[in-house]
């Protein structure tokens, strides 16, 4: 065994061609399957994530898009009352990144700088995340509070004075603390638990696995909590009480609407997620397609590249009978060789392609995917695909051993 183990290193060195050639070849299919794997199970999490951060889930929420120029106008206000006083509808407004008032809340900068090493104050985007929300939205996602007072109880009657919370991670401020900027105040209404999460805005335009995590962590994240005023963006939110569904909700929505002479489109976040995933097929099945010709081929190469190997070094095979190895011996020297190569290149592939995924997820921003899948989805499949290739090589392998005498190994050429 110590001397099968000994040709079969020594082989490796004399053929190296043909060693880096297998290691190419694991890397091409690999990558097509990480790829796949990715679009695949990447959607998934997003809808995963999404249902659990949303209060009412995926099934009961949905989007309210505004067709309409002027969101100021009394018909707009007027509208959204009404609907925020239907028992159908639990939440219904918006929200949305606030960056104008970032840099005026220099000290919440600071602290989230400390933590994050954010970018200069002085750039347009701040490190600071403020989330701009009206008050019949503050119940869209399942957010705790660590002290404070809920939302709910809170009086809107001066127009100069918003409420905001802040995140764990500024949970040393004091719960009332004011901030003046200009003659707007800020004050502090609450400090959110630890490991809360708030959605993502960018589900408003498209479900899709680009979207990667579909929520930001409210750790270092500022609320800032507004009356029920005109809505900052033409996309709105919108979820069913309890007891009631999300097209029963959007139906009301879509009445109300008609009554006001206001034009809406509207869908549910379940219908949305089911049209990416009808893209995702026909995009996922041509892939299959590519990786299962590619798959097929990288094998069939391997193995071709093996009976090449085996009748190439047919007077070493009869030179080693000669001098007493016998079959199982011989068998044994091309299993270490093969399973060598599978070792190397699996620990070669595996760390690249990872590097890869970091970089190019990372670029888009849904470097979330990256860690949520290649570990409990890419290993496994990589481990599948060498222990296969190992299987079908070590047939053949036997299969020539024992057609070829050890007489007409010698005499070879």
């Amino acid at each position: 065994m110590k001397n099968s183990l000994i040709f079969a290193m020594d082989s490796i060195s004399t053929h190296f061609r043909k060693f880096v050639l297998s290691v190419l070849l694991v890397f091409v299919c690999s990558l097509l399957v990480m790829f796949a794997l990715m679009a695949y199970h990447g959607q998934n999490l997003v809808y995963e994530s999404c249902d659990r951060v949303l209060t009412r889930g995926v099934k009961n929420t949905g989007i309210i898009q505004l067709v309409e120029d002027d969101f100021f106008n009394d018909g707009i206000q007027k509208y959204l009352e009404r609907l925020s006083r239907r028992k159908e509808i639990q939440v219904i407004g918006d929200c949305s990144e606030d960056i104008e008032t970032a840099p005026a809340l220099e000290t919440l900068w600071n602290i989230q700088a400390g933590n994050y090493g954010s970018e200069d104050m002085e750039g347009y985007i701040t490190g600071l995340h403020i989330e701009d929300v009206s008050k019949n939205a503050s119940e869209l996602c399942n957010m705790k509070l660590s002290s404070g007072t809920p939302v709910d109880e809170l009086s809107f009657d001066d127009k100069d004075n918003y409420y905001i919370y802040l995140g764990y991670g500024f949970r040393d401020i004091p719960v009332g603390t004011k901030y003046q900027v200009e003659n707007v105040t800020y004050q502090v209404a609450g400090i959110i638990a630890p490991n809360q999460s708030w959605i993502k805005e960018e589900l408003l335009m498209e479900f899709s696995s680009e979207v990667g995590n579909a929520a930001h962590s409210s750790d270092y994240m500022v609320f800032k909590i507004r009356n029920q005023e005109p809505p900052l963006m033409d996309y709105l939110w919108i979820s069913s009480a309890d007891g009631y569904s999300i097209d029963e909700a959007l139906a009301v929505a879509d009445q109300l609407a008609e009554q006001s002479n206001i034009d809406i489109h509207y869908s549910s976040l379940q219908e949305r997620y089911e049209v990416s995933q009808t893209r995702n097929i026909i995009l996922l099945k041509y892939l299959s397609q590519i990786i299962r010709i590619v798959g097929i081929t990288a094998i069939l190469m391997l193995i071709s590249l093996q009976i090449v190997f085996i009748l190439n070094n047919r007077r070493e095979y009869g030179i080693m009978y000669a001098i007493g190895f016998s079959k199982r011996d011989i068998f044994c020297s091309a299993l270490f060789y093969n399973a060598i190569i599978s070792i190397v290149a699996f620990l070669l592939v595996c760390p690249c392609l990872y590097w890869i995924a970091k970089r190019w997820f990372a670029s888009c921003g849904i470097d979330y995917i990256v860690k949520r899948i290649f570990l409990p989805y890419m290993l496994p499949v990589e481990v599948g695909m060498i222990v296969l290739v190992l299987l079908v090589i070590s047939i053949v392998t036997n299969i020539i051993l024992h057609i070829f005498t050890p007489v007409r190994m010698i005499r070879s050429e």
